[in-house]
């Protein structure tokens, strides 16, 4: 049987990722990389508890949505990317975009 890790957030941040239905896991990974800056997806398991295959998920889907930039990128030329650990930094201005989405969604906007 899996092992889902559950990384902690105070009762408020909990109650808000509940309400929207939101993902515990994804959260604490982007969180992770905002307060840490630039790091692999090792470390960002490390420091969150969550199963490397589990960071690894949500952080090609960060990439693929253009949240997080990974260096190198998966399309670069293999050559390019052999023996070079991913490093993943959080695209400030995209997290940015999609909290607005959200707050216009809800009503919330300035």
């Amino acid at each position: 049987m899996p092992r889902y890790v559950r990384p902690y957030a105070s009762p408020a941040i909990e109650a808000a990722i509940d309400v929207f239905g939101g993902n515990h896991a994804k959260v604490a990974v982007l969180g992770y990389l905002a307060k840490h800056g630039s790091s692999t997806a090792a470390e960002v398991a490390e420091g969150t508890g969550l199963g490397r295959p589990t960071v690894k998920a949500h952080l090609y889907q960060f990439a693929d949505s253009g949240v997080v930039v990974a260096d190198p990128a998966r399309t670069a030329p293999v050559e390019d990317r052999t023996g070079r650990r991913v490093r993943y930094t959080v695209v400030s201005d995209e997290v940015q975009r999609h909290v607005d989405a959200l707050k216009s969604a809800l009503g919330l906007s300035d």
